[in-house]
């Protein structure tokens, strides 16, 4: 059994070995006489020539090229260290022994390197690029910003709050813009000053309810549904940052990650269902600002507005800038590297011409070229690692000189 270890595009590599299986179960028997006939002819017109040289190697060469690294077949495990999938470790068989035992050694090869840096230069575990790719904390901790109430009602009826209730505490002084901007859980800030005399329309309820009611009723409020909503929103996250994985793995492992990643790049220490709280919260309030007349952004709503207006701006062309790099660069390497063993039938029929022995070095050195990507990926992924935990962490902290996840750091991590 032969391994083939990829860094992202198992499944193309799947696709692509499939093909060639087929490709030299079916057509290649007849293209191999062709290209034998051919270098025959070239070798018989080498003899008849001026110097009459007759080349013995290349006949003993095409016998041992065909005899020993096309006509054998071996199984070939695609192994995928960072998208796994239904495929990953799934085994190809009868894949020509040639291009098994090549991709198999320089991939491994390119594996050992990769895992080898990292034991020695060693970002945090997740952080590792053999582990979940290029710049996997910025990913996450940049989409977590937009992680938002994904059930209708809920997001309804928290919208319905934050208009008649929250935004009514900030016009009474009841609670500041600095204790919105800089509370570490906001949801909890707003529930525990819901007022008793101010009331709401909810959507488990025919008549208006009191704002605390609205936050506290134990059967149908916000705070009782807000626990499922989380989990909702953890494994619509989850899978789309792995999205080979069901939703309930996915969220079992962003349940791991996320916190440990806030540790490590950002220094905040919270759990992921407090910081996806929090960043829903942020954003529900976001949207009731959206929705709020003109006429009534007055005050202290209405820095919050314009604050929030620019900052939307920023993030979301830094996002843009951030998502095409992190995409683009392993996209590149998985894509050369589908077509690096896509090519080898037609690298295998130049193998069996006259300068056979050139063609197959050749394609050993760009497959080993392949393989040193992965290496180069991991150095930079630690250089982008420590350049973005330092810039996170001096971000996320407060006047208090505490680190966390606000309304008024969220810009900056």
């Amino acid at each position: 059994m032969w391994e083939v270890i990829t860094y992202g595009g198992g499944e193309y590599l799947f696709e692509v070995f499939k093909a060639v299986q087929l490709f030299f179960g079916g057509p290649f028997q007849t293209l191999a006489q062709v290209a034998g006939l051919f270098g025959l002819i070239a070798v018989l017109m080498a003899y008849l020539g001026p110097r009459q040289h007759l080349d013995v190697a290349y006949i003993l060469r095409f016998a041992v090229f065909y005899g020993a690294l096309f006509v054998p077949k071996a199984p070939v495990a695609i192994v995928d260290r960072i998208e796994g999938g239904n495929n990953n470790g799934v085994v190809v068989e009868n894949v020509p022994f040639g291009m098994a035992a090549l991709a198999s050694m320089t991939s491994t090869i390119g594996d050992k390197l990769t895992t080898l840096y990292e034991s020695y230069v060693s970002p945090p575990n997740d952080q590792k690029y053999h582990k979940n790719g290029m710049v996997f904390g910025a990913t996450l901790l940049k989409s977590v910003p937009e992680v938002r109430f994904l059930d209708a009602t809920m997001a309804g009826d928290m919208q319905e709050f934050i208009s008649h209730c929250a935004f009514a505490l900030l016009a009474q002084g009841v609670i500041s813009v600095e204790q919105l901007e800089k509370s570490p859980d906001v949801w909890a800030l707003l529930r525990d000053n819901a007022p008793n005399n101010r009331f709401v329309m909810q959507s488990w309820s025919n008549a208006a309810v009191t704002c605390n009611d609205a936050a506290t009723n134990p059967q149908n409020g916000l705070n009782a549904r807000m626990p499922s909503k989380i989990e909702e929103a953890e494994k619509h996250l989850g899978k789309l940052i792995w999205p080979k994985k069901t939703p309930d793995d996915a969220r079992n492992v962003l349940l791991a990650a996320l916190p440990a990643t806030a540790s490590d790049i950002a220094g905040i220490n919270r759990s992921s269902s407090e910081i996806m709280r929090q960043a829903m919260m942020i954003n529900a309030i976001n949207a009731a600002l959206d929705r709020l007349p003109p006429d009534e952004a007055a005050g202290a709503m209405a820095s919050i507005q314009a604050k929030t207006a620019a900052e939307r701006s920023r993030f979301q062309t830094y996002m843009t800038m951030g998502a095409v790099a992190a995409r683009s660069i392993p996209i590149m390497r998985s894509v050369l590297e589908a077509l690096a063993y896509a090519l080898f039938p037609i690298v295998a029929l130049m193998i069996l011409l006259p300068s056979g022995l050139t063609a197959f070095l050749n394609y050993f050195v760009v497959l080993f070229w392949l393989q040193m990507w992965p290496p180069i990926y991991a150095v930079l992924n630690s250089i982008i690692y420590w350049y973005s935990a330092a810039a996170n962490k001096a971000g996320a902290i407060m006047p208090n000189g505490l680190s966390d996840w606000t309304m008024w750091t969220t810009p900056a991590i």
